[in-house]
Order: structure tokens, then sequence, then C-alpha cells
């Protein structure tokens, strides 16, 4: 057992987990960070950190025979095809080969007013539609750090997705069934956005039909955090890491927007996430969306099953449709 006082942590945090009570890495993770910080009077930044390092030597020290779990190709694959949630944009179903894909994350990147949270609240909608339309009958959880939220919009897309010869009267689906199939969560802060995504794998027990999440935007608390960049490399890591658990074990959907920041190169300045290009590998599916002279338009940055490709869209009263031609 891991005992707090060989921990590698800097003295005067472990001692003031000491002070708090805390004797063993286990009760750490136990607290979680929220517990953590209130109980033995730290900072935010120094609860996560401290959970993040009890969580590794626990890892280390394994249990059992401390075999790394082998498994085969054909049980990663699965039994079946990946479901995805389409976007009923054509071109840009086309170049995702149907749309946003069950059990990864995918990262939508992009510069203000170029569509991510219109297109994530599309998707949210969209998710709950019959198969045959594209949708998985599921439902959707919105984690909004930014309060770029609309209900209203949501409604009006809702309102546009229902519309048409496609939907039969015994569907059963109503606008407004579909805006009770999105359960929203406004976060305010970056350690009541870890402790949401920590709860992720317990929300998705209680509701079976769950099969998007949307975490719009990752790092918006998290570069108005205090503290080293150290920590908040950290706490992004350690957010990325329970999302992909997230998406894995309950086989969902997850979106994380993210906005691009201008960086100074020997090249001149040019556009990269702000995240940073070392998180790039994590997110299984990484998307651009930019605006220019010819629209807005969704770029394939990385993807094991997508092709580098370009879909230009217009965002309308009914949300996100194919780009009118000129």
């Amino acid at each position: 057992m891991w005992e707090v006082v060989g921990l590698p942590l800097p003295p005067a945090l472990r001692q003031a987990l000491v002070d708090g009570g805390f004797t063993a890495a286990e009760e750490l993770g136990r607290a979680g960070p929220v517990a953590l910080a209130e109980e033995a009077g730290i900072s935010q930044e120094d609860a996560l950190y401290a959970c993040k390092v009890a969580g590794e030597c626990l890892g280390r020290a394994g249990g059992g025979d401390g075999a790394l779990p082998i498994v085969t190709a054909a049980s990663l694959r699965g039994d079946g095809l990946r479901g995805v949630i389409a976007t009923r944009a054509g071109p840009i179903d086309a170049v995702l080969r149907g749309g946003i894909p069950q059990g990864v994350i995918t990262e939508l990147c992009g510069v203000p007013g170029a569509g991510k949270t219109q297109l994530a609240m599309q998707l949210a909608v969209n998710v709950q539609l019959p198969r045959r339309m594209g949708g998985l009958d599921g439902r959707a959880l919105y984690l909004d750090t930014e309060g770029s939220f609309t209900p209203e919009r949501v409604q009006a897309i809702a309102e546009a997705a229902l519309e048409g010869e496609e939907v039969s009267g015994s569907s059963g689906l109503l606008a407004e069934s579909l805006l009770e199939g999105v359960s929203y969560q406004r976060i305010h802060s970056a350690l009541e956005q870890l402790n949401l995504v920590e709860a992720l794998p317990s929300m998705c027990r209680q509701d079976p039909r769950l099969r998007l999440v949307v975490l719009d935007s990752l790092v918006f608390h998290l570069r108005h955090t205090e503290g080293e960049a150290s920590l908040r490399r950290h706490a992004l890591m350690t957010m990325y890491q329970m999302l992909s658990c997230v998406a894995r074990e309950c086989n969902v959907a997850v979106l994380v927007v993210n906005q691009f920041t201008t960086r100074l190169g020997k090249d001149g300045a040019r556009l990269v996430p702000v995240s940073g290009e070392t998180w790039g590998h994590i997110p299984t599916v990484r998307l651009f969306v930019m605006s220019g002279e010819a629209g807005n338009y969704l770029q394939v940055n990385k993807s094991p099953w997508h092709p580098q490709q370009v879909a230009f869209f217009s965002i309308t009263r009914k949300g996100i449709e194919p780009a009118k031609p000129f």
C-alpha cells in the first residue's frame, strides 16, 4: 500500500494532505479532487495533481500478478460496425463516412463563429433520431463551459429535423421530446468540470440510452486556472484520459469542442488548437471547422477511417446544411 508520505509530491503538499487526515494514496482517489481540496485546505490545482500522482503510483503497483491485459484484434473491432451520428448535411456525412463515431473522442477545433457549437447542438438533436434517419435512438448530455448553448436554437434545429416526409406520424417524435432528450449542465470552474467528467461513468450507467457527450469547450476554464503550466497540463491529460475511458467503456460518442489560437513561428503566424499540438494524438478523430471567402467548411485533420478531405456547409435557420451553390 502506498502511503501519502511516500508519494513523489512537494513536501509542503504532502504535509498538507497528512494534516488533512489522509494517510494512504487510495484515500486520495476515493475522495476525489473536489473533496480533497476542501478537506486538506489546498488549491484545486494541487488536489488535482495529488490525485493524479497517487493514481499513477497505484497503477504501477498494480494488482494480482501485475500482468497487463491482452486482447485480440477481433475483440477490439467488436461484433458489428461502429455506430455513427449523422449531421444530416450531405457533404459532411460523406467526408465522415456517415457521421461522428461512437466509442471514441472526436475533437472539433475551430475559430469563433465557424459553427462548432452549431454542429454540437445539431448532433445533440440528431443522436435521438431513429437509425434509419442517421441517429442512434439515444440521448445526449451537453456540458457547457462557455454559456454558448441556446435552447431556442436547439428547438429550431429539432423542429427542422422533424420536417418533411421522412418522419412518419408513428415515429412518436416531437420537437419538445427532442429537447427533453438533451440533458444540460453549465460548468463554472475547472474543478467543477473535472468533477463532472469523473462522474460520467456513473451517469452513463444511470442512463443506458446516453449515446453522446458534448464538452463545449474543453480548455475554457483550464486557460483561466491559476497555477503552474505543468498542473494545467496534468489537468488536461486527466480530462482526456477520463473521456477516453467513458467513450470506450460506455460506447458513447464523445465530442470535445476546442478553440484555435495564433502561434508565431519561423514561417509566420498560424492557427493551432488551444490545447496544443502535443495533445493532437489523443482524440481518435480531429476535425477543423473554419470559415473563409468560400464559406464555412469542415476539414478532417486526423482520423483512422476518414480521408483528409474538406466539406463546405451553411448555417441556416434549420441548422447545419449543405453549402448553397454560388
